[in-house]
């Protein structure tokens, strides 16, 4: 079975002639279409009953009054345990994630370094005993 590459119909036409405009065109359409959205908001502000402007004017006066003292020491009251309570497995999440994988690095570079270091050793030690076994032969006392 051959594949095929896809090709482009002959149908369809390039970009430029799909769409006319140029990108300045386009930012300025946009630009205009923003404007218009912004105007639209507040008449739509004003064109809304009376009975939803006195809702609203109740309370956004509470969302813009100051916080008391008490009002203060209550809501830190409330939020320091939960925030700590947070934070706390936050740190204790991060520092066993750090320690697994320092863990996993160490023992991988160990895995790595055995066989190797064994392998010097132990040529090293039969150079050592071949060594002897020669200088002995010789009659020569090994050092």
């Amino acid at each position: 079975m051959e594949r095929k590459e896809p090709v482009m119909a002959p149908s369809v036409s390039a970009l430029e002639e799909r769409i006319p405009l140029t990108w300045r065109e386009v930012n300025e359409l946009a630009s205009v279409s923003t404007q218009a959205n912004a105007v639209e908001k507040p008449e739509s502000a004003v064109a809304s009953p009376a009975g939803d402007a006195a809702l609203a004017e109740p309370a956004a006066a509470e969302a813009n009054r100051a916080l008391t003292d008490e009002e203060i020491a209550a809501l830190c009251d409330h939020l320091t345990p939960v925030l700590e309570k947070t934070i706390r497995e936050a740190l204790s999440q991060t520092l066993e994630m750090t320690l697994h994988n320092a863990l996993m690095r160490v023992r991988s570079d160990l895995d790595r370094s055995i066989q190797p270091m064994i392998r010097q050793a132990l040529e090293r030690e039969l150079r050592a005993e071949i060594l002897s076994r020669a200088l002995m032969r010789k009659g020569e006392d090994p050092q």
